[in-house]
This record gives C-alpha cells, structure tokens and sequence, in this order.
C-alpha cells in the first residue's frame, strides 16, 4: 500500500499546472466580471470584485470539508452570501437588492462548488495516476 501511494504521488505531483497561470486567469475574469457584469445587470462594480475575492474563502472551506466528508456544502455557504450581499444592497440600492444579492450569490456559489467538484476529480485523478495537468486541460476544454 505504501508503493502504491508513492508511486501515486510521483506521479501526481510531476507534471503540475503553474500557479501564475491559475492565478492570471482569476485576475482576468474577476476583471472581466467587475467590468462587464455592471454592464448588463443593476449591480456595483464593487459588489462583484467582493463576491470574486470571497469565492476562494468559501473554496477553501468547502473543500476542506469535501475532503473530510466527501460531501459538497457550498450550498450553504451561498446562502451564507445571499444574506451579506442581500444586507449590503438593501442599504445601497433597495430597489435592485434582490437582484444584486442573487447576481453575488451566484458568482460564490458557481466559484465554489465548481472548486469543489474539481477537487473531487483530482482526488479519483490522484488514485488512478492522471496527470493533474491533463485533468486542467480536459476541465477547460469541457468548460469552453
């Protein structure tokens, strides 16, 4: 059993994805959010780089939960961001409140859960020795 991990694990951890990418591409599309999702819906610039920069928190945890549990919780986070967002808007923007909570909502849980079911392909990837690059690949050729 110990073999088998090892030999798991020199191969998970060869060919990895360079996190400068990862990050330039969370750099872009919080840009692309900020700036263009104002455009087409009542919603703040502001309110929306806030629901980017808060998906990598709830990421983070949801993830730490799903590899304890295997469960996805996310949802309850999103919660979590209607009502914050829901409050901010209120005193903001009354008449679009609902709109700019469900808008926000959506982003952190969308981030989120797709993190989280990512996760949950590289753990099997993990196990059945794929290249975590290749899942990446295979994960935005889906995407696209």
């Amino acid at each position: 059993a110990e073999r088998e991990f090892r030999i798991n694990a020199r191969i998970f951890t060869e060919d990895q994805v360079d996190n400068r990418i990862i990050v330039g591409l969370y750099v872009l599309v919080t840009f692309i959010g900020a700036i263009g999702l104002p455009l087409l819906y009542p919603v703040k610039w502001y309110m929306i780089l806030i629901a980017f920069l808060l998906t990598p928190i709830f990421a983070i945890i949801g993830n730490y939960i799903a590899g304890l549990t295997d469960w996805n919780l996310v949802s309850n986070f999103a919660k979590l961001a209607v009502l914050i967002f829901g409050v901010w808007a209120s005193y903001d923007d009354p008449e679009n409140a609902v709109v700019i909570a469900l808008m926000t909502c959506g982003i952190v849980y969308c981030g989120a859960s797709n993190s989280t079911d990512i996760i949950g392909d590289l753990m099997t990837g993990f196990l059945t020795r794929t290249s975590p690059k290749a899942m990446i690949i295979a994960q935005l050729v889906g995407f696209a």
